[in-house]
This record gives structure tokens, C-alpha cells and sequence, in this order.
């Protein structure tokens, strides 16, 4: 019974997201929507943020879920952008509230292990540091998540997986050189 007043819940939660920003929506609206009392919403939820947390939460073990064993990097990473760009709406909505600090903090989750990996694999065979493979990751969640809050600021023109096929083409390429020219020099870039 738990798990079905969550989905309830859940369910009407995403309904009014499609349709209003996320610091417009109050648990009124959300027990009006699905029916339930004040007191069962606290029972599964400290407040509208904890919900959105736990919605957040679903679509990464969600996403987690469709990968296959032969699915590259890259092809989990596409099938983040593809999500965000079919629920666009709700993602806009989520970005422009009070809080959107939630969606960064879950897209930097997302995608750690997924460039780690990457970088991971180009670094093969070669003497480079865990900090600077860490390093490296880093920049390019930085790099994907800088791309993604601009097509959000400029009204989700276009499609997000074209970003990635284009930073694909034009940059993640170039990591094996990157790692290669500082391999067993960790400390490189330390003195300057």
C-alpha cells in the first residue's frame, strides 16, 4: 500500500511539474491532485524538495537500468541527454525554481561514472594519476553540465544530444593525446 500512495503521489507530482514550475507547486496542489491527505504526504515526504529528491533519485536508477552490457560511455551518456530532452518541459520547470542546485547536483551524479569510465579507458596503459584521470572527468561533467544550463537559459533550442555528438567529435577525441603528453608527469601543470 506504501509503495502505491508513492506512486500516487509521484505520479501527481510529475503531472503538475509538466505544468507549473517547481517553486509554484505546494503539497496542496500535490494532495489535491492525487487525493490523499496532508499528513499521508509527510508520511512519505518531509516536503516538496525531499519529493523531487526521490523523483530525481527514480529517473537515474531508471536510466541505470536501460544500460546493456555492450552500451558504451557514450551511449549512456546519449541516453541521459535523450531523457532530458523528451521531459524538456519538466526540466525547464525544475531549472527555473528557487532551487535548481537539485538538478545540477543530480546531473553531476549522473554522469560521473560515465566520463571516469571514458577517461578511464583512454588512460590504458599509460602512467597517469588517479587525481589527474579525477581531474579530467571533472572538467567534462563541468563541460556537459556549462552546455546543458545553456541550452536551459536559452529556451532548450535545438537538441542536447547534438552538444554531445559535437563535444565527442571535437574534444573527448583528444583525450588519449591529452593523457599521453602527461603521462608520468603528474606534477606537469604544479609549477606553473
Amino acid at each position: 500500500m506504501a509503495q502505491f500512495t508513492e506512486r500516487a503521489i509521484m505520479d501527481a507530482f510529475v503531472r503538475l511539474l509538466d505544468q507549473m514550475p517547481l517553486d509554484k507547486i505546494t503539497v496542496r496542489d500535490i494532495i489535491t491532485e492525487c487525493g490523499i491527505s496532508r499528513n499521508t504526504f509527510y508520511y512519505h515526504y518531509g516536503d516538496v524538495y525531499a519529493l523531487l529528491e526521490a523523483l530525481l533519485k527514480q529517473e537515474m536508477q531508471m536510466l541505470r537500468a536501460k544500460h546493456c552490457p555492450e552500451d558504451t560511455w557514450y551511449d549512456d551518456l546519449r541516453t541521459i541527454f535523450t531523457h532530458i530532452s523528451q521531459n524538456r518541459r519538466r526540466v525547464y520547470h525544475i531549472y527555473h525554481s528557487i532551487n535548481h542546485g537539485i538538478l545540477t547536483q543530480y546531473l553531476f551524479q549522473a554522469t560521473e561514472g560515465l566520463f571516469l569510465e571514458y577517461v578511464r579507458q583512454a588512460a590504458e596503459g599509460l602512467d597517469a594519476a588517479e587525481e589527474d584521470l579525477r581531474f579530467i572527468c571533472f572538467s567534462y561533467q563541468s563541460m556537459f553540465m556549462g552546455m546543458l544550463l545553456d541550452w536551459l537559459r536559452r529556451g532548450m533550442k535545438g537538441e542536447p544530444v547534438d552538444f554531445l555528438e559535437r563535444a565527442q567529435r571535437l574534444l573527448l577525441g583528444n583525450t588519449r593525446r591529452m593523457l599521453e603528453a602527461n603521462a608520468g608527469n603528474p606534477a606537469a601543470g604544479a609549477e606553473n
